[in-house]
C-alpha cells in the first residue's frame, strides 16, 4: 500500500541565521564542493605570496638604502616571481570562483525545477507566481553573487589579513598593534547591523516580490485591464509598491553607509598612524626603511577588511536573505514518489468512487460527502449540480491533488493510493475548465512531444473535436503558432484543441470538466458527437455547465452541497421530478427565455 503524501505546505519563508543560511547553501553544491576548497587553497597560496612579496620588498629597500648591488641583484628576481605567481593564483582563483558559481547556480536552478515540477497541489496553488519568478530572478541573483563574489572575498579577505599580521608581529609588535586600531569599532558595527540588514533584505526582496505580482497581473490580465479602464489604478498600485521598495532600500542604503564610513576610518587611520610612527623610528634608527616599506605594502591587506568587511558583511547578510528565499523552494512540499503501475484490468471498473468524504485544508465544510460512483470501459457517466456542489473536486481527487478524508478511489480495481501518480495520470485524459496552451504550433499542441502520431492522426481527431475547419483557416494551418497561452485564438478555438489533444493522448479514462463551456449550443452538440466517437471504448467521466449536453450519458450523477442526491439515466432522472428535473426545467425555461429589451427598442431608461 502505498503511503500518504505529507500534508502539503507552501513555500513558507523562514529566518536562519546568516551562518545557517551560509551553511545550506554550501551543503546543496555537493560535487561541486572541490571547486570552492581549490579557490580557498589558491587564498592560502595568494596570501602567503603576499607576505613573501613584502619581505622581499623590505629587503630590496635595505639594499638599494646599502647600495649593494649583489644583494638587490639577487633579491629581484625572485621578487618578480612571485609577483608573477601572486598574478597567476589571483587569476585562477577568480576562475575557480566563476565556474562555482556558475556550476552552483546551474544545480539550483535545476533541483529547483525538479522540485517544483513535483510540487504538490496546494504547494503549487499557495505563492502567486510572480513570487516564484522574483525568486529565481533577483534572488538568485543575489545568491550568485554571494556565491561568486562576496563570500570568496570575505574569506581571502580574512586568510591574507591573518598572515599579513603575523607577519608584521613578527617584525614590529608595537607597529602591528597600531594597524589593528580601529578593529573593535569595526567588529562593533558588524555584530549591531547584520541582523537588522539581513531583516531589511529580506524586506525589500519581499515587497520586490510583490510589485512583480501586481507587473504579471497586469501582463496576463492585459485585456481585462484595458476594456475596464484599470491602467491607471494598476499602475498606482505598482507604483505604491515600488514607493514601498524604495523606502525600504533607503533604510538599507543608510545602514550601508553608516559601516562603510565606519570602515573608512578605521582603515586610513591606521595608515597615518604608521606613516608617522613609522618615519620616526626609520629616523630615530629603531627600524629599517625596508620594514617600514613591507609594513605600509602589508597594510593594505590588514585596512582592506577592515574598510570592506563591514560593507562585505552587511552584503553578505542581504545576500543570505535572498539566498534563503531561494532555498526555501527547495523545500516544497513534493508529491509521493511510491506507488506502481498497473494494466487495466476489464473484470473491474475502470473508475470507481467509494463512500469518498472530503474537506479542503482550511476549510469547515466537506467538500464531499458520501460520494460514490462507477464507470466502466466504454460508458459515459456525467456528473451535475448547482455551483459549487463539488463536482470538480472529485476530479481533483482522482488526479492525486488531494488524498480523501474517507473512503476510496480505485481505477481498474486498485486503490489510486497504490498507484504512482504518474502512471496513474498517464491512464487519465483530462480538459479542466481552463484550457492551457503552450506558445508553440497548434500541430506541437496537439502532439504534446508524443512524436509517434502523424499528421493523418492529428487531423482525424481534430475534425471529430470540430477544430479542423478553423485551424485550416489560421495563415500557417496546423504549423500556426498560437501566442502565448494561445491568445491569437478566441475561447472556443482554445477548447476544441483541448479537446482534441486530450483525445489523441492513449489514455484509457477521459475527464471532461466542463470543457464544452466557451461553445455555443450547436457548436457543443457537434463536438460531444466526436468526442463520443473518438473516445471509443475509453471510460468518460464528464462534468457539464449544460444538462442538455448530458442527457444521452449512461448514468448522470446528481451533487448538491457535495452530497449525491440523485443517480440514474436522463428519462429516470425526469421522470423523478426531483432536483435533476427542476436543474434541466430552469435551463430549458431560460434558453426560452427572451432577451431583455434595450431602450432603444422600448424598453426601460
Amino acid at each position: 500500500m502505498a503511503t500518504q503524501a505529507a500534508p502539503a505546505q507552501a513555500v513558507t519563508p523562514t529566518k536562519p541565521s546568516v551562518a545557517k543560511v551560509l551553511s545550506r547553501l554550501l551543503s546543496v553544491t555537493g560535487r561541486r564542493s572541490y571547486l570552492l576548497y581549490l579557490s580557498a587553497l589558491s587564498g592560502l597560496m595568494i596570501s602567503v605570496a603576499a607576505v613573501m612579496s613584502a619581505d622581499l620588498t623590505a629587503k630590496l629597500m635595505n639594499s638599494m638604502v646599502a647600495r649593494n648591488l649583489s644583494a638587490f641583484m639577487n633579491l629581484i628576481w625572485p621578487a618578480a616571481l612571485i609577483r608573477l605567481g601572486h598574478i597567476l593564483l589571483t587569476g585562477l582563483q577568480e576562475y575557480m570562483n566563476g565556474r562555482f558559481e556558475h556550476e552552483t547556480t546551474g544545480d539550483l536552478r535545476q533541483g529547483i525545477a525538479r522540485r517544483l515540477s513535483r510540487a504538490t497541489a496546494q504547494a503549487s496553488y499557495r505563492e502567486h507566481s510572480g513570487q516564484t519568478l522574483s525568486r529565481l530572478t533577483s534572488d538568485l541573483g543575489s545568491a550568485q553573487n554571494l556565491l561568486q563574489s562576496s563570500l570568496p572575498g570575505f574569506f581571502t579577505g580574512c586568510v591574507q589579513a591573518g598572515f599579513a599580521l603575523a607577519y608584521m608581529l613578527w617584525k614590529h609588535w608595537v607597529l602591528a598593534l597600531v594597524a589593528v586600531l580601529g578593529a573593535p569599532a569595526v567588529f562593533m558595527v558588524v555584530r549591531r547591523l547584520s541582523g537588522p540588514v539581513m531583516n531589511i533584505s529580506r524586506e525589500g526582496q519581499e515587497t520586490l516580490a510583490k510589485a512583480n505580482e501586481i507587473a504579471a497581473e497586469s501582463l496576463s490580465g492585459a485585456e481585462i485591464v484595458r476594456s475596464f479602464g484599470l491602467r491607471q489604478a494598476m499602475a498606482e498600485l505598482l507604483t505604491k509598491r515600488t514607493g514601498e521598495w524604495l523606502g525600504i532600500m533607503k533604510r538599507y542604503g543608510s545602514m550601508a553607509s553608516f559601516a562603510a564610513a565606519v570602515g573608512f576610518g578605521a582603515s586610513f587611520t591606521p595608515f597615518i598612524l604608521i606613516f608617522g610612527l613609522g618615519g620616526y623610528m626609520v629616523l630615530k634608527g629603531d627600524i629599517q626603511l625596508g620594514v617600514l616599506a613591507a609594513f605600509l605594502e602589508l597594510l593594505n591587506y590588514v585596512s582592506f577588511p577592515m574598510e570592506q568587511l563591514p560593507r562585505l558583511l552587511t552584503q553578505i547578510a542581504a545576500e543570505s536573505a535572498s539566498a534563503q528565499r531561494v532555498l526555501d523552494l527547495l523545500d516544497t512540499a513534493v508529491e509521493r514518489e511510491d506507488g506502481a503501475d498497473f494494466s487495466p484490468d476489464p473484470r473491474y471498473p475502470a473508475l470507481e468512487f467509494r463512500n469518498i468524504t472530503f474537506t479542503y485544508p482550511g476549510s469547515s465544510k466537506p467538500a464531499l460527502s458520501g460520494v460514490s460512483l462507477k464507470v466502466n470501459l466504454g460508458e459515459t457517466v456525467a456528473v451535475v449540480g448547482s455551483s459549487g456542489s463539488g463536482k470538480s473536486t472529485l476530479f481533483r481527487l482522482l488526479l492525486g491533488d488531494y488524498e480523501p478524508d474517507e473512503g476510496e478511489i480505485f481505477v481498474f480495481g486498485r486503490s489510486v493510493r497504490e498507484w504512482s501518480l504518474t502512471a496513474l495520470r498517464n491512464r487519465l485524459s483530462h480538459v479542466s475548465q481552463t484550457t492551457y496552451l503552450f506558445p508553440f504550433s497548434v500541430k506541437e499542441n496537439l502532439r504534446l512531444g508524443d512524436e509517434t502520431l502523424d499528421d493523418d492522426k492529428i487531423e482525424a481527431v481534430a475534425r471529430l473535436a470540430q477544430a479542423d475547419g478553423f485551424i485550416q483557416s489560421l495563415p500557417q494551418g496546423y504549423n500556426t503558432p498560437v501566442g502565448e497561452l494561445g491568445n491569437r485564438i478566441s475561447g472556443g478555438e482554445r477548447q476544441r484543441l483541448s479537446l482534441a489533444r486530450a483525445l489523441l493522448r492513449r489514455a484509457d479514462i477521459l475527464l471532461l470538466d466542463e470543457a464544452t463551456s466557451a461553445l455555443d449550443y450547436q457548436a457543443e452538440r457537434r463536438v460531444i458527437q466526436g468526442i463520443w466517437e473518438a473516445a471509443g471504448h475509453k471510460a468518460i467521466l464528464v462534468i457539464a455547465h449544460r444538462l442538455s449536453s448530458v442527457q444521452h450519458a449512461d448514468r448522470i450523477l446528481v451533487l448538491e452541497d457535495g452530497k449525491p442526491v440523485e443517480s440514474g439515466t436522463h428519462d429516470e432522472l425526469m421522470a423523478k421530478k426531483g432536483r435533476y428535473y427542476l436543474l434541466y426545467s430552469s435551463e430549458e425555461e431560460l434558453e426560452k427565455t427572451p432577451a431583455p429589451r434595450t431602450p432603444s427598442s422600448g424598453g426601460e431608461r
